[in-house]
């Protein structure tokens, strides 16, 4: 983790010119991203914690979620599971992922996964709230 493919983030037809793009440690990436949607400017700000065994004090997101919803900006929390409880305003989970392979020569041409809305504004955590992979789409500006 921790890399950008920039010539592939611009062939998909990303503005680079438009990206503010931070490697910090695990420990630093909720106060980062905190800042940068407390100094507004942004639409989107996604905050990647996969792989980081991080435990956040919910008054971390309630911050996180003022700031978001006073500068309009939406922010995609990726986690390996659901850490957000009731501060995503919606969770997606996605099922395992499988390889798409063409050819002979077999040739690996993507991967394939479906993705489920598992909660939304409105629904109340499932008993499997912590058992599952999902990615957290938290504190959105429309919420």
């Amino acid at each position: 983790g921790g890399t950008l493919d920039a010539r592939a983030a611009a062939a998909s037809g990303l503005a680079l010119s438009a990206l503010l793009w931070i490697r910090c440690a695990a420990g630093q990436a909720l106060k980062a991203t905190d800042l940068v949607v407390a100094a507004g400017g942004f639409g989107l700000a996604v905050l990647d914690l996969c792989d980081a065994q991080l435990r956040v004090p919910d008054a971390a997101w309630v911050r996180l979620r003022h700031a978001a919803r006073a500068q309009g900006t939406t922010v995609l929390v990726a986690t390996g599971t659901r850490r957000l409880g009731s501060f995503a305003a919606a969770s997606v989970e996605l099922d395992d992922s499988r390889p798409i392979f063409f050819g002979p020569p077999l040739l690996f041409a993507g991967m394939g996964a479906r993705a489920t809305r598992a909660r939304g504004d409105h629904d109340r955590p499932s008993d499997r709230e912590n058992q599952l992979p999902c990615v957290s789409l938290a504190f959105t500006s429309r919420s």
